[in-house]
C-alpha cells in the first residue's frame, strides 16, 4: 500500500523521510503502524512488510517462505493451514504474535482474500499492535475504516493490471460494485486521456519495483461516462519471497473538487499565457499574412481544430478603409487559416465558412459590424441553425460548436475570426467566448498595425521610386552601370541614393549617399540630400566645398538626417577626378589593366551629425580605360565579417576584365548572404573626350 499526501503529509511526519512502503503502513489519521503480510493457500508467508519487521523483530529474509505458525502464539501451536482455517471467513480478530525476542504481543488484525497471478488463492493480513491501539483508543475504529469506511481507495492489481482486491471506498469512486471490479482490466473501469501513459507507469513499477507517489490522473469511470473525476494515486510493487512480482498495491484519493478548482486556476493561467504568446507572435511581424497566420497557427495547437481570419479587401492592400453602407455588399477575403485536420476536411470546412460570407448573409453582416463575438454552443440547436445557414453541413463534418468574432481596432471594422471545435471534444463555452473576445481584440490591433505599416510602406516605396534614378544618362565621357538592391523583400524602403549629373564643360558629377534608416523618413531625407547635391553641383562647386555646404544645409533637414556621402567630379579634358567623402566607405580605383585599389581620402564626419567641419578634395588621375567604383556600406558590411574583409572581397570582385555591367553583376552575385542593409554599386569607366 502507498499513501501519498500530495498536498501535505497525512502520516504525521515529513513525507520524504519514509519509504513508500512505510508510508503505506501508517494509518493516515493517527500514525498507527499497519503491518501487511501476504499468505499463500498453504499457509506460507510470501510477503513481509517493513512494519511487520518492526512489530515482530523478524527480518523479511527470516520469515518469507516459512509457515505462518512461526509468528503465531497460542496455547497450542497452529500450523499455517490451521491458522488459515481459523481466520477463513473472518474479517477481523485479535491474536497473539510471537516476536523474535520470544515475547508474545497482542495484535489486532483484518484479512482480505485475494487471487494470485497463477490462479492460486492468498490471504492479505493487516495487523497492528493492540497496545498501540489502546494508547490511541480514539483511533481504534480507523482500521475498519481503512477497508470499509474511509474515503481512501485501496486496490491490488495482478501483473496483468486486473483488479484482484479493493475496498468499498474505491468502488464508490468508480461507480461500480466491488464484485464488478474483480477480474477487469484497469482500462475497463476508467477512461482517461492519459491512460496510455498511466498504464506505462504501472508496468514500469512492475518491471523495476520503483514506486510512484502522488500522481494525479483526470478521467471518467466507464460505468458513469458523465462523471468527470480527478484521482490522486500512489502504488508500489508486491513481490513474493522469491522476488517474483505478484502485482501492485495502490492507494487512491478522489481529489476532484480540489483539482477542478486548481484546473480552473490553471486554465486561467494557460489562457493568459496563450494571450501573451499570441500578442508576442502577432507583434513580431508587420506583414499582414504573417500576423494572421501567427494567430491561427497558435490557437489550433490546443484551443480549437480550425481557425480562420477573414478581412475586408482594403485591409489586405493597406488602402484606406471605408465602412460599407447599410445594405451594400461587404465581402471578405481569407487572410490566413490553420487546422490540424486532414486536407480534405480542412478544405470542406473553409468552403463551408466562405458561403455565407460570399453571399453577404445578414447574420454574417451583424457579426462583422457588431462589437461582440457570437458563440454557437450546439450546432444541432435550432437557434444555432438559424444563425448559421450551413449548421447542418458543419455537423455532418464533425463540428460541434463555433465562435465568430469581429475584428475591430481604432473604431475601424477590419474583418472577422472564426474558431471551430470538432466532436468528441467539449464544445466551446462562455469562458471560451470571453477568451476569444480578448484574443480578437489583440489580433485586430496587430492586424491594423500591419495594415497601417503596409500603407506607410507603400507610400515610402512610391516616394523612393520617384527619387532614386531608374536609369542613368548616356554620356560619351564615360561608361556607367549601377545596381541597387533594398535591404530585404519585406522592407524595401531604404536611404541609399546615387546620381550621375551632367555639368557644364562636359564635366560629370558622380555621387553615392546613404541615409540612416529604412522608413518613409529615410526616403524623404534621401530626397532632400539628392536635390541639394544636384543644386550645389550645378553651380560648379568642387567636391570638398560641396560637402561643406551640404553639411551646413543638413541642419535644416530635421533630427533624423544622419548620412554618409561621397562626391566625385570628373574632368574628361584633363583626365582627372576630384573626390571628397563625408564618412563614406572609400571608393575603389581600377586602372586600365584591371588592377583595383582603395583610394586614400581625407574623409570628414557624416552629414547631419551636428558637427561643423570643412571637407577637402583629393585629386586622382583617371586615364582612359580606368574606372572608379562607388558603393554603399551594405556592400562591405556583414554580421560575420569585418568591414576590412568586406573591402578585400570587393577588391577581388572588381578587378579583372569585363564591361561595367559584367563587373556590377559579378559584385552583386558575390555579396554575403547575411547582409542586412541596402546595397548600391555605381561603376564609372572613364573615356575622356570621345567624339
Amino acid at each position: 500500500m502507498v499513501i501519498s499526501a500530495g498536498e501535505g503529509d497525512l502520516t504525521g511526519g515529513p513525507q520524504n523521510e519514509r519509504s513508500p512502503a512505510e508510508i503505506g503502513e501508517w494509518l493516515i489519521a493517527g500514525g498507527i503502524r499497519i503491518a501487511t503480510v501476504l499468505i499463500d493457500a498453504a499457509g506460507h508467508i510470501v510477503n513481509w512488510s517493513p512494519a511487520a519487521e518492526d512489530l515482530t523483530g523478524y527480518a523479511s529474509a527470516d520469515v518469507v517462505g516459512r509457515d505462518i505458525g512461526v509468528i503465531t502464539s497460542t496455547s497450542t501451536a497452529l500450523s499455517g493451514d490451521e491458522f488459515l482455517q481459523r481466520v477463513r471467513g473472518q474479517k477481523a480478530g485479535v491474536g497473539q504474535l510471537h516476536g523474535a525476542d520470544g515475547r508474545a504481543r497482542s495484535t489486532e488484525w483484518r484479512t482480505q482474500p485475494m487471487a494470485l497471478p497463477d490462479g492460486g488463492q492468498a490471504t492479505l493480513v493487516l495487523g497492528f499492535d493492540s497496545e498501540e491501539l489502546r494508547t490511541m483508543g480514539a483511533n481504534l475504529a480507523l482500521l475498519d475504516s481503512f477497508f470499509h469506511q474511509a474515503p481512501v481507495g485501496f486496490v491490488i492489481f495482478d501483473t496483468d493490471l486486473r483488479y484482484v482486491a479493493l475496498n468499498d471506498a474505491l468502488a464508490r469512486v468508480n461507480h461500480r460494485s466491488v464484485d464488478d471490479h474483480l477480474g477487469r482490466h484497469i482500462r475497463e473501469v476508467i477512461d482517461a486521456a492519459e491512460i496510455d501513459d498511466f498504464e506505462r507507469l504501472l508496468k514500469k513499477t512492475l518491471e523495476t519495483g520503483e514506486p510512484v507517489q502522488g500522481l494525479r490522473l483526470p478521467g471518467i469511470p466507464t460505468s458513469s461516462p458523465d462523471t468527470g473525476q480527478v484521482w490522486q494515486l500512489s502504488w508500489y510493487r508486491i513481490d513474493s519471497y522469491r522476488g517474483t512480482p505478484l502485482g501492485l498495491c495502490g492507494m487512491l484519493f478522489d481529489v476532484t473538487h480540489t483539482e477542478f478548482a486548481m484546473l480552473d486556476a490553471a486554465k486561467s493561467r494557460a489562457r493568459l499565457n496563450l494571450l501573451s504568446q499570441a500578442s508576442a507572435r502577432m507583434g513580431s511581424s508587420l506583414d499582414l499574412h504573417d500576423t494572421a497566420a501567427a494567430l491561427t497557427a497558435l490557437v489550433t495547437q490546443d484551443f480549437c481544430e480550425l481557425a480562420s481570419v477573414d478581412v475586408l479587401p482594403p485591409v489586405g492592400t493597406g488602402e484606406r478603409l471605408v465602412l460599407p453602407k447599410n445594405g451594400s455588399s461587404s465581402p471578405v477575403e481569407n487572410l490566413a487559416a490553420s487546422s490540424h485536420l486532414n486536407e480534405q476536411k480542412t478544405t470542406a470546412l473553409l468552403e463551408l465558412l466562405r458561403t455565407p460570407r460570399a453571399n453577404d448573409d445578414d447574420n454574417f453582416r451583424d457579426i462583422l459590424f457588431g462589437d461582440q463575438p457570437l458563440l454557437l454552443h450546439d450546432l444541432a440547436d435550432k437557434a444555432a441553425q438559424e444563425q448559421f445557414v450551413r449548421a447542418q453541413d458543419a455537423l455532418s463534418l464533425g463540428v460541434n460548436s463555433m465562435i465568430i468574432a469581429p475584428l475591430r481596432a481604432r473604431n475601424t471594422v477590419l474583418g472577422m475570426a472564426t474558431f471551430l471545435r470538432m466532436t468528441p471534444r467539449k464544445p466551446f463555452d462562455n469562458d471560451d467566448l470571453q477568451f476569444v473576445n480578448d484574443l480578437a481584440n489583440r489580433a485586430a490591433l496587430a492586424i491594423d498595425n500591419a495594415r497601417l505599416y503596409l500603407h506607410q510602406r507603400s507610400a515610402a516605396l512610391a516616394l523612393q521610386r520617384a527619387l532614386v534614378p531608374q536609369y542613368l544618362p548616356e554620356l560619351s565621357e564615360m561608361d556607367v552601370a549601377f545596381r541597387y538592391r533594398p535591404s530585404s523583400e519585406t522592407s524595401e524602403v531604404g536611404g541609399d541614393w546615387f546620381d550621375v549629373i551632367s555639368l557644364p564643360g562636359r564635366r560629370v558629377g558622380i555621387v553615392v549617399g546613404d541615409v540612416m534608416g529604412h522608413d518613409i523618413n529615410a526616403a524623404a531625407t534621401m530626397g532632400r540630400y539628392r536635390a541639394t547635391v544636384q543644386s550645389l553641383a550645378a553651380v560648379g562647386l568642387e567636391p570638398g566645398l560641396l560637402l561643406t555646404r551640404l553639411s551646413g544645409l543638413a541642419k535644416n533637414f530635421g533630427d533624423d538626417s544622419l548620412a554618409t556621402c561621397v562626391y566625385v567630379l570628373y574632368d574628361p579634358q584633363n583626365h582627372r577626378c576630384s573626390v571628397a567623402s563625408a564618412g563614406h566607405p572609400p571608393p575603389l580605383f581600377i586602372d586600365a589593366d584591371g588592377n583595383a585599389a582603395t583610394l586614400r581620402l581625407d574623409s570628414g564626419p557624416p552629414l547631419g551629425a551636428g558637427i561643423t567641419a570643412e571637407y577637402h578634395s583629393t585629386s586622382v588621375d583617371t586615364p582612359v580605360g580606368s574606372s572608379m567604383l562607388l558603393y554603399s556600406d551594405g556592400v562591405v558590411e556583414s554580421r560575420l565579417t569585418s568591414v576590412e574583409q568586406g573591402i578585400a572581397r570587393l577588391l577581388s570582385q572588381a578587378q579583372g576584365s569585363g564591361t561595367v555591367e559584367e563587373i556590377c553583376d559579378r559584385i552583386l552575385a558575390n555579396l554575403p548572404i547575411d547582409g542586412e542593409d541596402d546595397v548600391t554599386v555605381l561603376l564609372s569607366r572613364f573615356q575622356g573626350l570621345r567624339r
